[in-house]
């Protein structure tokens, strides 16, 4: 039988603050998460929002579908 085609796809944790994605061809991405002030869900800091104070402070952060 010859090969179906099929894919694994990525998988991602998130666990201590760090996102670490398994990629489909073994290599392995660590990045920071972070937790949304609206869904309480953590998520990649990759297309969130976040809002400062006067001072530069983040005060509010958004992950991408909050922000939409």
């Amino acid at each position: 039988m010859g090969a179906t085609g099929i894919t694994m796809g990525e998988l991602t944790f998130i666990k201590d603050g760090l996102a670490t994605t398994i990629h489909d061809d073994g290599e392995m991405t660590v990045v920071n998460a972070k937790q949304c002030d609206s869904c309480h869900k953590w998520d990649t800091a990759l297309g969130g929002f976040s809002y400062r104070d006067v001072s530069g402070e983040v005060v509010l952060w958004l992950c991408a579908q909050c922000r939409a």
